[in-house]
């Protein structure tokens, strides 16, 4: 026959067993949802950089469709988007477009940069883009340097 010390005994192993395995549910849950939101992370920073390159690429083009001397009349320290129907640069305020369908989350600034030592031979292009997730506010930048390749 069991006593009353012997319940109590049997009540306390369960709650600490109870216990353990509530503490083990917790961190294998926390764990997961970190390792969620660093995989989201690390996939915005993989189409940040895709969307970043996309960005010089397209500078590039425009480049490489008007002659040398129409790309340089392009205004230095300014910000432009890239007019894919004409292939032409437009000026826009700086702080970055917001890109469209499964980019919404994105910002691209394109900026043409002076560099004095280019000495007018070439042009700076500077392509960021923003982001916001849970780790705060990201930004990839990537700089290209154009020249008059013809």
């Amino acid at each position: 026959m069991k006593t009353s010390h012997q319940k109590g005994q049997a009540l306390l192993e369960v709650l600490t067993a109870l216990g353990v395995a509530i503490l083990v549910i917790v961190g294998l849950s926390t764990l997961a949802v970190y390792g969620l939101k660093n995989a989201q992370h690390g996939k915005n920073v993989e189409t940040a950089t895709r969307l970043a390159g996309q960005g010089a690429e397209h500078v590039r083009t425009v480049r490489d469709r008007q002659s040398w001397t129409v790309f340089r009349t392009y205004p230095l320290n300014s910000c432009f988007q890239v007019n894919i129907s004409n292939w032409t640069l437009q000026q826009v305020a700086c702080g970055g477009v917001r890109l469209i369908g499964e980019f919404s989350n994105f910002l691209r600034e394109v900026k043409l940069v002076d560099r004095s030592d280019l000495s007018g031979e070439g042009r700076l292009v500077t392509v960021t883009v923003f982001w916001t997730d849970t780790q705060g506010t990201n930004q990839i930048k990537t700089d290209t340097i154009l020249t008059q390749w013809e």
